[in-house]
């Protein structure tokens, strides 16, 4: 503070009242956005709606948002390294604006695109081309935009549903029960080997057990074979998980493990010996 006084930074008020203020010169303030006019120019609908029709080889989508103004838009409030939410995707047109945005400025933004499952019109041009949901048309407009573009990053395209796991299942069965009173019940019933629910695939439950760990949806998934083991692997940062979905392990899997992973496989997997020596040797998490 006394040096902010000696640099004469520091401006003390008349009155006895009044509060100090700290003194700045316009060649100190730096900003890393661009100003930019708040009259953006003529971007008509039409004009959005016929590159749409162009790209999508059909009018399939009404009033789409500019590509233009929504790269006039990121360029303007995101740095090059922001992640863009959309909660209205609509035909894509963010993500559109996005990725022409990171080729222009070589760029590394990323986007999330959120939309309802909202069917379209069954007498529409959508509808009959094949495009049963809103969303159908978002992802095949982001398919060609990079095909166009020649964009080396790819997209997941993701759908809310129910857990893969029997508790939360009966939880939303059971509103005024506790999750430990429904866990409780179900150690306590003839099918409390079942923890998952019916028709549960790895895939999914690769996700929803990295999302309950941490792992974000942008997490690396790989397919590792290694005999006579199959693993599908999650890795995000310095973290990994190994998911083996055999329906028998035997202690040799440590061969196939790399050090300092973390194994998730079925418990009916493992005989109780494996279990407690697997235990011993390695982070292991049981289905």
């Amino acid at each position: 503070m006394q040096k902010n006084i000696d640099d004469n930074k520091i401006i003390f008020p008349k009155n006895i009242n009044g509060s100090p203020m700290y003194k700045r010169h316009r060649s100190e303030v730096k900003s890393t956005l661009k100003p930019m006019s708040t009259l953006l120019g003529d971007f008509l609908n039409a004009t959005a709606t016929k590159e749409l029709r162009t790209l999508l080889d059909g009018q399939y989508f009404d009033y789409p948002k500019s590509v233009e103004l929504l790269k006039i838009i990121v360029n303007q409030s995101t740095r090059k390294d922001d992640i863009i939410l959309d909660f209205f995707a609509g035909s894509g047109t963010a993500g559109h604006a996005v990725m022409a945005l990171n080729q222009e400025d070589e760029g590394n933004r990323k986007y999330i695109l959120v939309q309802l499952p909202e069917s379209t019109d069954e007498k529409s041009e959508a509808y009959k081309a094949g495009y049963k949901k809103i969303s159908d048309i978002t992802k095949e407009r982001l398919k060609r935009v990079m095909k166009k573009l020649d964009y080396k990053e790819g997209f997941k395209s993701f759908y809310l549903d129910n857990s893969n796991f029997q508790v939360f299942k009966e939880v939303k069965k059971h509103p005024n029960e506790s999750y430990e009173a429904i866990e409780k019940m179900l150690k306590m019933s003839m099918f409390h080997e079942n923890i998952l629910t019916q028709g549960a695939k790895p895939l999914d439950l690769v996700y929803e057990v990295g999302l309950k760990n941490g792992f974000s949806l942008s997490a690396k998934v790989d397919e590792v074979k290694k005999e006579p083991y199959s693993f599908i692997t999650l890795s995000e940062e310095d973290r990994m998980f190994y998911f083996s979905f055999d329906k028998k392990i035997e202690l040799n899997i440590l061969d196939s493990l790399p050090n300092g992973v973390k194994l998730i496989c079925y418990e009916k997997s493992l005989t109780t010996n494996v279990k407690l020596n697997l235990r011993e040797n390695l982070d292991l998490e049981v289905l």
